[in-house]
């Protein structure tokens, strides 16, 4: 999420360095950061990201996906705010609702029970990670809510910010990114643990 001030490129610095698509007006802000500099911002409306490959986003196994979130407001649409998503319906989604924060892999997996004020003006480090068949959520590096699915996941792409079903996008993510990566064979995070750094680009 590193660029100038309004730019609309987003630019994969790991090792597969896939093309990432930005739609509405999200866009690099240089207002917020949690290292860097600089952060993807999405207004809330008609604003998000997707990143997409054949067979790359297919998780058969563990893996981790994280990022730094920073909401400007709770923007709810149909109950929902996405942090991010498989570009197909409910093979996963992460994403606040009001009170909450719910998980769906392959159909509904677990609720954790927070105030949506919580992510509101303050830099969040979230991460959902799959060890074996146990899936866990962690906020700040504290694991705050678990289930068990040992289901694949093939999905055709990542979504932040928004979710699409039958044509309609819905769920606009009115929040600044930062650091956002997707580990795929590890579950990065086993233990109570404290988020640091920017991530290396590799």
């Amino acid at each position: 999420m590193d660029g100038t001030n309004g730019s609309t490129t987003f630019t994969d610095s790991g090792p597969n360095a896939l093309t990432v698509t930005p739609s509405g007006n999200a866009q690099i802000s240089t207002a917020q950061s949690q290292f860097g500099g600089a952060s993807a911002y999405l207004d809330g409306n008609g604003d998000y990201l997707t990143c997409s490959h054949a067979t790359l986003f297919d998780f058969s196994g563990d893996f981790t996906i994280e990022g730094w979130y920073n909401f400007t407001t709770i923007n709810q649409y149909q109950g929902y705010s996405i942090l991010f998503c498989g570009i197909e319906l409910n093979k996963i989604q992460l994403a606040t609702v009001p009170g909450a924060i719910e998980l769906y892999m392959g159909g509904f997996l677990f609720s954790y029970s927070i105030a949506s004020s919580s992510f509101v003006n303050t830099w969040t480090h979230v991460a959902l990670t799959r060890s074996g068949s146990t899936v866990k959520l962690w906020l700040n590096g504290v694991s705050v809510a678990s289930g068990t699915r040992s289901t694949a996941i093939d999905v055709s792409g990542i979504s932040i910010g928004s979710q699409q079903n039958n044509g309609i996008y819905f769920g606009y993510l009115n929040a600044y990114v930062d650091e956002f990566r997707i580990t795929k064979g590890v579950a990065r995070y086993t233990a109570t643990f404290t988020p640091t750094g920017p991530f290396p680009n590799s």
